[in-house]
């Protein structure tokens, strides 16, 4: 029941021996009232989850683009690494280039998705996550190829579930 129906029946009920001559009471008052509680009411308690509703859509469709990241493919190459999306697009990535690795946690509700992000020196970011095809190979080279990589970083990341849990993998000195 919507609030405007619920105050329509107040005001039925209310108006019930007006027109059989008798006093008419002081009952606009008392319907003014209940409907700025009502009002009140809907404000504090339903409105906040509503647009909580609307923040928790919002984020996980972020999300669940991230984890569609299906058809993109990494590429291991000689002096760095290279992103294939399905369109044919191509991310170059040097090895020389990385300035930064970072990992954390996507809650994605039923699971959670670990993502890497490779920060360049100038400034742009590539991310790539565990569902992509070539994730783990290139994991292995990244922790062979920079020297002081935090080798322990999987289990930092991943637990405690549902959190961000982000970790500095590497910083070029």
């Amino acid at each position: 029941m919507t609030v405007a129906i619920f105050l329509d029946r107040i005001n039925k009920i209310c108006r019930i021996g007006e027109g059989r001559g008798q006093k008419k009471q002081n009952v606009p008052c008392l319907t003014e009232r209940l409907e700025r509680s009502v009002r009140e009411c809907f404000r504090k308690l339903v409105w906040p989850i509503l647009r909580l509703d609307k923040y928790l859509k919002e984020r996980n469709a972020r999300n669940f683009k991230r984890m569609l990241s299906e058809g993109k493919m990494i590429s291991l190459l000689d002096d760095g690494f290279q992103i294939r999306d399905p369109k044919g697009k191509v991310t170059l990535v040097p090895w020389a280039t990385i300035s930064s690795i970072n990992a954390f946690q996507v809650d994605l509700f039923t699971l959670d998705m670990i993502c890497v992000e490779f920060y360049q020196d100038d400034g742009s970011r590539i991310e790539i996550n565990e569902h992509m095809e070539g994730y783990q190979a290139i994991m292995e080279l990244v922790r062979s190829k920079f020297k002081g990589f935090d080798a322990d970083w999987y289990e930092k990341v991943a637990f405690p579930p549902l959190k961000p849990n982000f970790r500095e993998l590497w910083r070029k000195e």
